[in-house]
């Protein structure tokens, strides 16, 4: 058997390496991003709770006793969260006393608890 001869010029044989390889790489960059974005947009981010999750998401809070708009902004502040809420409904209540670490979501339920606000 003879060997394979290539036809045309060496010029076209390496275009057709550069498009398949190219060809390639754009396929491959194309599964990445779907990856990508699958994993930041579609799946939903598993939920940790305080006992699974490890000291570094406790926060050490240390808000006191006082009228709940006032202590949700200290709140939100010591968290290092944007927190809204409406102020003309939590005007005259008072929250409770928060000091240690908690995570966010069992500072909120201890700040607000006894209240008619929900966390």
């Amino acid at each position: 058997m003879s060997p394979k001869t290539r036809t045309g010029s060496s010029e076209s044989y390496a275009l057709d390496i550069k498009r398949c390889f190219f060809d390639r790489t754009k396929s491959v960059l194309v599964v990445w991003f779907v990856l990508l974005f699958v994993l930041l947009f579609v799946l939903p981010p598993s939920p940790v709770s305080a006992d699974e999750g490890d000291e570094d998401s406790l926060i050490q809070f240390n808000v006191p006793e006082q009228r709940v708009d006032l202590a949700l902004t200290q709140f939100a502040e010591q968290a290092g969260i944007t927190l809204l809420f409406p102020t003309d409904i939590a005007g005259d209540v008072m929250a409770n006393r928060l000091v240690g670490k908690y995570s966010v979501l069992e500072g909120a339920e201890i700040l607000l608890a006894g209240t008619e606000l929900i966390p």
